[in-house]
């Protein structure tokens, strides 16, 4: 009996050792719960670097789906009037036609991106770089440089498309650099997503979590 009791207290000793490994930052950071890895999120960490892989999962489900069906009405819209002017041999009409199939395969592509694509984060020492793939229109590699980087917070922001005249929001990690401006690290994406994201670049970089203007806490 005396054995299991010691068996306990061994264990509420490391439980305890836990749960303070845990939450050893949570001073540093206003008191904010500890966010676990959300899903679709892989990280990899270093001593002198560390590599975030946000998938598609990452990105706000209610932006992939405003951008898809927008995407689609538009282009089935515009398909539909091309055929129509293309029986009728308006070729006049077709042409009128060109910046609405242009428009069309724009917000296809942002459709795809918000639906598939990933974002690597990587987190040095030298700055935090930020690549998005497979689908890019153009080369799309972002840099923030360490030493210029005052705080990092979590925002609501429009993603540009609205449905039914209300505007889908997605979440954004900014950072605030030199100057007070204000650099996107990632954005239409989960809350659970940026606010990880915040967390851990804060902790590895030994940023002091700090109040900003209409950050989401």
């Amino acid at each position: 009996m005396e054995e299991h009791k010691g068996f306990q207290k061994v264990i509420s000793k490391e439980k305890l050792k836990l749960d303070n490994d845990i939450f050893a930052g949570e001073d540093n950071r206003r008191g904010r719960p500890y966010q676990v890895i959300p899903e679709g999120t892989e990280i990899l960490e270093l001593s002198e670097m560390m590599e975030i892989d946000v998938s598609s999962k990452g990105n706000n489900t209610k932006v992939k789906r405003a951008f898809q069906m927008m995407a689609l009405v538009w282009n089935v819209a515009v398909m539909f009037m091309v055929g129509i002017s293309v029986a009728v041999g308006s070729l006049g009409i077709v042409l009128f036609f060109i910046l609405f199939i242009v428009a069309g395969m724009l917000l296809g592509a942002k459709a795809l991106q918000t639906s598939f694509n990933r974002k690597k984060i990587i987190v040095s020492s030298e700055g935090i770089e930020i690549e998005e793939f497979p689908f890019v229109v153009k080369k799309n590699r972002k840099k923030i440089f360490t030493q210029e980087i005052k705080q990092l917070f979590v925002v609501e922001k429009g993603s540009g498309i609205s449905v039914n005249g209300k505007v889908v929001n997605g979440y954004t990690l900014r950072a605030q650099v030199q100057g007070n401006k204000l650099v996107d690290i990632i954005d239409n994406a989960n809350l659970e997503t940026v606010m990880y994201l915040e967390q851990e670049i804060e902790r590895f970089l030994e940023i002091k979590d700090g109040p900003m203007p209409k950050e989401i806490l």
